[in-house]
């Protein structure tokens, strides 16, 4: 699940549920609705193991597998393991779809119309993809993950490798990121928001870039172009 390699569907490509998150952007999603808009079909991307994609629907299973295991939420993890540990005190799970000022706008176009979908339920995005931060803790994020501070050298080692049926040793997807080049990189986009991050393994060196839709915006990923072109 972690590595992507479980062969789920992934259900933000499923008709049935993008036409409802359109059509009710404020909807609420739960774990079971989303899951089941994957499997409902009884059909998979692939067999597990035997290949690799980015799957939303994998990250919802491993958080109920998690949640199951420690019989604790994502939510009670993440704030005792991380972010309380390591200070970073503007980021958190959110209550309900507010996010605290000051905070960038986003907007949108796919609803044919231009709008202001800052606060859009971000539910269907998976529960790890939902906790609220900002540009400082995201930098201070850097150095944590991409050292691996909070698990052991052997972890680590594991959680930057490459998937074993990879081609490519400079550019690949390793546990919930990618690897390229040297950096540790994530180019998350959701309800009209489009973020990127990179930590540089050999010189330390964190980017974080934060970014939205212009009316005539032909990108879902503005904050990754302006990453690469730094």
């Amino acid at each position: 699940l972690v590595s992507d390699t479980a062969g789920y569907i992934d259900y933000v490509y499923v008709d049935a549920f993008s036409k409802l998150q359109e059509a009710e952007p404020f909807r609420t999603f739960t774990d079971d609705e989303l899951i089941q808009y994957s499997v409902g079909g009884g059909k998979m991307q692939f067999a597990p193991g035997t290949s690799q994609k980015y799957s939303h629907t994998d990250n919802v299973i491993l958080g109920q597998v998690i949640e199951r295991a420690t019989h604790e939420t994502v939510a009670q993890l993440e704030e005792e393991n991380i972010f309380k540990p390591m200070r970073m005190k503007d980021t958190f799970f959110p209550s309900n779809e507010e996010i605290p000022g000051p905070v960038l706008h986003a907007f949108t176009k796919e609803r044919g119309v231009y709008e202001d979908c800052t606060y859009w339920n971000p539910l269907w995005g998976s529960t790890p993809g939902l906790p609220i931060s900002n540009l400082h803790d995201i930098g201070k994020w850097g150095p944590i993950l991409g050292t691996g501070r909070l698990i052991s050298a052997a972890h680590f080692k594991e959680q930057i490798a490459p998937w074993k049926g990879n081609k490519r040793p400079d550019v690949y997807f390793a546990y919930g990121f990618v690897v390229a080049n040297g950096w540790i990189v994530q180019n998350p986009a959701i309800n009209g928001y489009s973020g990127a991050f990179a930590y540089n393994m050999t010189d330390g060196v964190t980017i974080t870039v934060a970014a939205t839709k212009s009316e005539n915006a032909t990108t879902d990923f503005a904050a990754f172009d302006i990453l690469r072109e730094v």
